[in-house]
């Protein structure tokens, strides 16, 4: 059986979307007759055309699974076969635990292709934006080796990992976004509002203001009138650099500039060695081959200049090489992570030191991030403080010359 979308009209005129799992396409037309439903539209999962319920826009099954949602439907099919559960069954459990229709789509979808016979990666292959390379290759070898149960274990703790990583980032970064957000509307209100009334008053009277007086109102003057060009600007310098980042070359040097500069090398090094570690680690522990899980993990870095640095790595590897003296050729890694994998080659627990590797990294990364977010937030205070102080004393600064005068 598999699963198929329909859109169909009930009784009373309304058109309903939803997923059925079924054997053919007319055998969910017939199931929507059945119902006393009007079938518009059926097709199967696979298809990609699956439509979310209700009554606003659509969405497509290739456009994959959050990371939360991938780490509990994770959690979900390990739990149900470390209890015996056969895998049909579990996937069958897990597509009625989602809430989410594309979600239920997906799994029908991956358990109609193993009723077929297929095996679980394979099944998960025609949802390459749900389920990732590395994802499929774990599975795959957990299949392979017998230990699915095992593996499922241990994905289910990295896509939680990643899930809670991702979370206390996004947590620890909103005080400071809207700290900041609120200190830019407070500075453009007193530049478009409170300055041109209260400035006002002293050119009304012919009096000669000082030069930060001046330089304010052209500043108010300019973001009244053209406020509207300068978010333009913005807008366009932002997609014109998404653009520019998407042709190899350019991505390449900026990635190249991103690890050697001194405000970002520490922090993009770190991450990426994070990412490639864990990865490589998780892999190797569920039984994949070192060159096949040297290239799933590489396609998980995010810095391009990197990724090519890896490919002579994985070709060394492939040649013969040690993972140690590869990796220590891209002059990239720190010393510690590469003695780290050295020891893990010579005692034979690799996966084991290359998780160690990835721990302290990880750690090293949390204590950056934590680093920053406590710079930043005094630094947007102190920023906000300065702009205003300028704002109020090129007011006062006229009050205090007439004073004088007077």
């Amino acid at each position: 059986m598999s699963a198929f979308s329909y859109a169909a009209l009930d009784a009373k005129g309304k058109q309903l979307r939803g997923v059925l799992e079924a054997d053919s396409s007319r055998q969910v037309r017939q199931m929507l007759r059945d119902k006393g439903w009007a079938p518009l539209s059926v097709e199967a999962a696979a298809d990609g055309a699956v439509q979310s319920s209700g009554s606003g826009g659509g969405w497509s099954v290739r456009r994959g699974i959050g990371t939360a949602d991938l780490a509990l439907i994770t959690r979900q099919m390990a739990t149900l076969v470390q209890s015996s559960m056969p895998l049909e069954e579990s996937l069958t459990a897990v597509a009625a635990q989602a809430e989410n229709n594309r979600i239920r789509s997906i799994m029908l979808g991956v358990r109609g292709r193993v009723l077929e016979g297929h095996s679980l990666a394979h099944a998960m292959q025609d949802y390459p934006q749900a389920f990732p390379q590395m994802y499929r290759a774990m599975i795959s070898a957990g299949e392979q080796s017998g230990h699915l149960d095992a593996v499922l274990e241990r994905l289910a703790e990295y896509t939680e990992t990643a899930q809670d990583s991702g979370q206390q980032v996004k947590l620890a970064l909103l005080y400071p976004c809207i700290l900041l957000l609120v200190a830019m509307l407070i500075v453009v209100g007193l530049m478009t509002f409170v300055v041109p009334q209260v400035v006002g008053v002293f050119v009304d009277q012919g009096q000669e203001l000082p030069w930060l007086t001046q330089l304010l109102i052209s500043m108010s003057a300019f973001l009244k009138s053209y406020a509207w060009l300068v978010i333009a600007v913005a807008v366009l310098l932002a997609w014109l650099a998404r653009v520019a980042l998407r042709k190899p070359h350019v991505r390449l040097a900026f990635d190249r500039r991103l690890s050697q500069l001194p405000l970002t090398r520490k922090f993009s090094r770190t991450n990426n060695t994070v990412q490639f570690s864990s990865t490589l680690s998780i892999l190797v522990r569920s039984g994949v081959p070192l060159v096949d899980s040297m290239n799933i993990a590489r396609e998980v870095v995010p810095n391009h200049w990197l990724r090519e640095r890896l490919i002579g790595a994985t070709q060394s590897v492939s040649e013969g090489s040690s993972l140690k003296d590869s990796l220590e050729a891209c002059h990239f890694f720190s010393p510690l992570l590469i003695h780290m994998v050295g020891s893990g080659e010579a005692s034979g627990a690799l996966g084991k030191m290359l998780t160690r590797a990835a721990d302290n990294e990880q750690r090293s990364l949390d204590n950056i991030i934590n680093t920053g977010l406590k710079l930043f937030e005094p630094m947007v205070l102190l920023t906000m403080g300065g702009l205003v102080f300028l704002i109020v004393l090129a007011i006062l600064q006229p009050i205090f010359e007439l004073n004088q005068l007077i």
